[in-house]
């Protein structure tokens, strides 16, 4: 019997976990001119790229323990949502780029409007939307930062808002909340003809998750108690039936213009269909199974809902 040695564990260093990145943005290039061009740069060394993945994330992770000021902490953020976004298959260098954008987020103990906007406008400088790939890496930005904190659910909020106004080709000023009704007027701008599939898809979970994260009670309490309106955590009956005739509408546009692309759109638009129907079905402005029926979050609210389904790839 011939006894196997098993083959080493390759230890990834920063450049190499770079060198899997799908686009130019997720490069060590961009990624170390950000820092060097950020109030960060004073505090780290150059041969950061040598280093492995888990040791570079944990170095930042303790630059965090400092007192980071307002700029230093939107740079740590798109630092971190760049590493978040790379592919790597390793469970411990995985959790530890987690962890890092996590933590950069929960720093920031407020959910004050302007900081809100302050975060997410910087985001967006780096991650533009308009491309579809763009587009979905807030997607998946917007994903997880939303149940860490209150304000990575604030950005996160506003990040999708910002992918719908982009396919609506329409402008943001201020990144805020919105009351929902807003939404159906933007959809009107969109022209879905001119879309392909994956950027039609993507539009549909931006607007499936944004439904999900106003209209369920996780960290809902937080933004009533900062004054955040009500009537930005319900959708009216009217609202629901519009955006259902959108949908509909869409993809009837789809048969006639992209007929190939049909059967992609159609799944694409199952989830958003199913939690549209259930709040149609109810005639009701939230998610019942995380709210009451006055609209307040209950106490041991659940993790999973039909609005939360479209979160789940």
């Amino acid at each position: 019997m011939s006894l196997t040695t098993a083959k080493p564990v390759q230890i990834k260093t920063m450049e190499q976990l770079f060198m899997r990145g799908r686009s130019r943005l997720l490069s060590w290039r961009c990624f170390w001119g950000i820092l060097m061009k950020s109030p960060l740069n004073q505090r780290v060394h150059s041969q950061l790229g040598k280093l492995p993945v888990s040791q570079c994330c944990e170095f930042f992770y303790t630059l965090s323990c400092n007192l980071l000021n307002t700029e230093e902490l939107a740079a740590m953020q798109v630092l971190s949502s760049m590493l978040f976004l790379l592919p790597d298959e390793t469970q411990h260098t995985q959790k530890a780029r987690a962890t890092l954008l996590r933590r950069s987020f929960q720093l920031a103990p407020t959910v004050e409007p302007m900081m809100v906007h302050y975060f997410t406008e910087n985001l967006l400088k780096y991650f533009q939307p308009g491309h579809h790939l763009n587009s979905s890496h807030l997607l998946g930005i917007a994903n997880y930062i939303a149940t860490k904190c209150a304000i990575g659910k604030a950005v996160a909020v506003c990040l999708l808002w910002s992918i719908i106004y982009e396919c609506g080709e329409t402008e943001i000023l201020i990144h805020q909340y919105r009351e929902l009704s807003t939404l159906c007027n933007i959809l009107n701008e969109v022209c879905v003809s001119r879309m392909n599939v994956t950027s039609f898809g993507i539009l549909l979970r931006s607007i499936g998750t944004l439904l999900h994260l106003l209209l369920c009670g996780q960290g809902l309490r937080d933004f009533l108690t900062h004054g955040y309106p009500a009537s930005f955590f319900r959708i009216l009956p009217q609202d629901v039936q519009k955006l259902i005739d959108w949908v509909k509408n869409a993809l009837e546009e789809f048969a006639l213009r992209r007929p190939g692309a049909l059967q992609r759109a159609r799944y694409a638009a199952k989830k958003l269909l199913t939690s549209l129907d259930y709040l149609d079905a109810h005639g009701i402005q939230w998610c019942l199974v995380c709210r009451d029926a006055q609209g307040q979050p209950f106490d041991d609210c659940i993790k999973y809902c039909v609005l939360s389904d479209i979160r789940i790839k």
